[in-house]
């Protein structure tokens, strides 16, 4: 679990590293090439804190045009502002629906790390030796030049005939 503690912490600027397995992270959902790279940037000020982390990985994936595995570089980052107040932690912004809860003076960022890491991963994942080819160059079996001419059912000539104007 990734905690960082907020509570008792002195006014200034922290800075700090740490690498995440990415396949005990998602649990083998996503395999990540090596551990994924976390640089986080928090900062205190009275009843302020902001947080700040980037990150950057290398995700095994397979191409969607060709069907070679690759590996797909994913990175991103996150940014957020809490007020502390007698209550607790809250955030600056009220319509901020992260999931970050306060457990024991310390901020856990788990899952607002996982979320984050599968926005950065692309929808349609090309591997770049053919992110500037069409599909019909790589499969030109499939493509749609070799169209079989289509007999015209009998039952729909005369329908063509009708004019609704």
């Amino acid at each position: 679990m990734l905690k960082i503690r907020v509570i008792g912490i002195e006014k200034g600027e922290y800075t700090s590293q740490f690498f995440v397995d990415g396949k005990a992270f998602f649990d083998g959902e996503y395999i990540f090439e090596d551990e994924i790279e976390v640089n986080a940037k928090m900062s205190y000020n009275d009843t302020r804190f902001k947080l700040h982390f980037d990150f950057y990985g290398e995700l095994k994936s397979i191409c969607d045009r060709s069907g070679e595995d690759y590996l797909e570089e994913v990175e991103g980052e996150y940014e957020s502002h809490f007020r502390i107040t007698q209550e607790g932690l809250s955030f600056v912004d009220p319509d901020d629906n992260d999931m970050i809860t306060l457990d024991d003076n310390q901020i856990v960022i788990d899952e607002i790390l996982k979320q984050e890491i599968i926005l950065a991963i692309p929808l349609k994942r090309i591997s770049p030796k053919y992110k500037n080819k069409e599909f019909s160059e790589l499969h030109p079996d499939y493509s749609n030049n070799h169209k079989e001419e289509v007999k015209e059912n009998p039952a729909f000539s005369s329908l063509k005939k009708l004019n609704f104007n």
